[in-house]
């Protein structure tokens, strides 16, 4: 199963969009002055600033070696590829529609199918990991950390963004709308746990964390002005939830002891 928010951007990218960096993003947006947030046209460049904020979050120097998991199209990537020198960039999938694609724009780079709970590659492989608005669909968090720990090298770190609720916070009606536009979203309510005890329990630690609720929610109000039929219940689900703090847009650098 995989979002129908994907199936959106596949029919824009078939439609003939550019496939410039800013068609391939699917994250978010990110102002820095909500208040003054513009229109539809502003979501572009506001996706673009989310990922400089997620990169600058994850230390992302030249001459590292990076793991994008949940790559999406591989929007981040060809970022990194552009502004750094000598790197080893991987991108990881499930989808084998979007795999195909990003093979296809940029065959230097590798390009991983597979289940971001179950990573085919060896240990202690990489300096950071990148989980841009994904680890919601992955099977478990838990297991997902667990994965980036063992892939870690020792002083690497994982920078991800995430929705993140407390246990037993939400609706069976909620989720049902979210199911719609964004799922698989396995554990909405993180009956899991936390951030802080997944990462103990991974023997990552917290570094850092930013609620970055209000400088997103102006993407759902530019993805409303002309929302598709089968969006429009999900996207305002989701806006909901946001504004009434039931979930938030978490930002989070999680380091492996060096």
């Amino acid at each position: 199963m995989h979002p129908a928010y994907v199936d959106t951007h596949l029919a824009r990218l078939s439609a003939g969009a550019s496939g410039d960096t800013g068609d391939l993003f699917m994250h978010v947006g990110y102002w820095d002055d909500p208040e003054r947030a513009g229109g539809r046209d502003e979501l572009a460049l506001a996706q673009r600033r989310l990922n400089d904020v997620l990169l600058a979050l994850a230390d992302v120097r030249d001459g590292m070696s990076v793991l994008d998991a949940g790559c999406g199209f591989g929007a981040t990537l060809k970022a990194i590829d552009t502004g750094r020198r000598n790197m080893r960039l991987f991108g990881l999938c499930n989808d084998p529609r979007q795999i195909d694609l990003a093979r296809r724009a940029m065959p230097h780079l590798g390009w991983i199918e597979a289940d971001a709970c179950d990573i085919p590659l060896p240990g202690g492989e990489f300096d950071r990991i990148l989980a841009i608005e994904c680890a919601f669909h992955f099977p478990s968090r838990r297991r997902f950390l667990a994965e980036a720990a063992r892939l870690l090298r020792p002083g690497g770190r994982l920078a991800l963004s995430d929705f993140v609720a407390g246990p037993g916070s939400g609706d069976p009606d909620a989720h049902e709308a979210l199911l719609e536009a964004f799922g698989p979203w396995p554990d909405p309510w993180f009956e899991e746990g936390g951030y802080d005890d997944l990462a103990r329990a991974s023997g990552l630690r917290v570094a850092s964390r930013e609620d970055a609720t209000a400088r997103t929610l102006p993407t759902y109000r530019c993805v409303l002005q002309s929302p598709a039929d089968a969006m429009a219940r999900p996207v305002l689900a989701l806006q909901k939830l946001l504004e009434r703090r039931v979930m938030r847009m978490e930002f989070l650098a999680l380091d492996k002891p060096g």
